[in-house]
């Protein structure tokens, strides 16, 4: 079944309950964490409509008031505590991370112990598979934590960013994502079909390995100058690594004219909000407003963006870790 027909909820729940199985206590302070992180950007964003509006009513007058000093403070601390969660949150990931590790070493074990014979390691459909899950079982734990985590700051990123943007007109959330979603979608969609491109690319990719190996293995290596078979495998390599490698070719470049057509269409949106909003400060509103209008939309899209990435990688480490569970 390929990735485009499973829900990615059906694929997020099971990766959070090994998760939080595997760790319980380290993933809920990580998870506590991942708030505050999230939250961070936002308050800066409010801080800074409050500190620009704050110099736009002294100007001219007294060179600093008290009412300067809340949000200057207010910045100071967003800031520190973004450098302070930073290491906490590498540590907690990695400690995560370990006990994750081992339970999906335990599942594929477990995965291999219960199949009633050997009839399955006979089949290369199976070998495949095995090869794929053994190869990313060192890693993919650790990218679904890194990826999961930062997909979850970005969404509450962007929810907050959304909500500053709403208190100013309801119209400038709509219009940003207008210029941001579709585009964005699109680039997670074509990015799952790169990722089924490289996941059923698994046979071509245990062949090219085997050739390596016949190669560059000490139990081979004479057999293979002794009967003149290097010409064989490197011309048998090559065959394999131009099929897999025109299947990538192709999906990436799905991704890159899908994306580029909507970039006009992202321009006109952004374009026509920056309008309103400085329509909007001429006919009277703050200076702070289209200063925070300015820096939503390059948070927006950056975040938005970012969480395309994040979400197709968590997407993969999960079908990978659903793969991994014992049947």
């Amino acid at each position: 079944m390929g990735l485009g027909k499973r829900s990615l909820w059906r694929l997020l729940l099971p990766a959070l309950r090994h998760i939080f199985r595997a760790s319980p206590r380290e993933s809920a302070l990580l998870l506590g964490l991942l708030v505050l992180g999230g939250l961070v950007p936002v308050a800066v964003l409010g801080l800074t409509r409050a500190l620009v509006d704050q110099l736009a009513t002294t100007l001219g007058g007294s060179p600093f008031t008290p009412t300067l000093l809340w949000p200057l403070v207010g910045l100071a601390l967003a800031f520190g505590l973004d450098f302070l969660l930073t290491p906490w949150v590498a540590y907690l990931q990695g400690s995560v991370n370990e006990k994750l590790t081992a339970r999906v070493h335990l599942l594929l074990m477990e995965k291999v112990a219960g199949t009633p014979d050997l009839t399955p390691f006979e089949d290369p459909r199976f070998h495949d598979e095995l090869q794929v899950l053994r190869d990313q079982a060192p890693y993919q734990p650790l990218n679904l934590l890194v990826f999961l985590g930062n997909a979850f700051r970005e969404v509450l990123a962007a929810l907050g960013v959304l909500l500053l943007l709403f208190g100013l007109a309801p119209f400038f959330p709509l219009l940003l994502l207008l210029a941001t979603l579709p585009q964005a979608w699109l680039t997670f969609r074509l990015q799952k079909g790169v990722w089924e491109a490289l996941l059923f690319g698994a046979p071509e990719a245990r062949r090219m390995r085997y050739f390596a190996e016949v190669l560059l293995s000490p139990e081979t290596a004479k057999e293979v100058r002794l009967f003149g078979l290097l010409p064989f495998f490197r011309r048998r390599y090559l065959e394999v690594f131009h099929s897999l490698y025109q299947s990538l070719r192709r999906a990436r470049g799905r991704q890159a004219l899908g994306t580029s057509l909507l970039v006009l269409l992202s321009a006109l949106f952004t374009a026509l909000a920056l309008f309103l909003g400085l329509r909007q400060t001429l006919l009277g509103g703050s200076l702070g407003s289209l200063v925070l209008l300015l820096q939503s939309v390059g948070s927006l899209q950056q975040n938005l963006y970012a969480l395309v990435q994040d979400g197709a990688c968590c997407t993969k480490a999960c079908c990978t870790l659903k793969s991994w569970k014992a049947s």
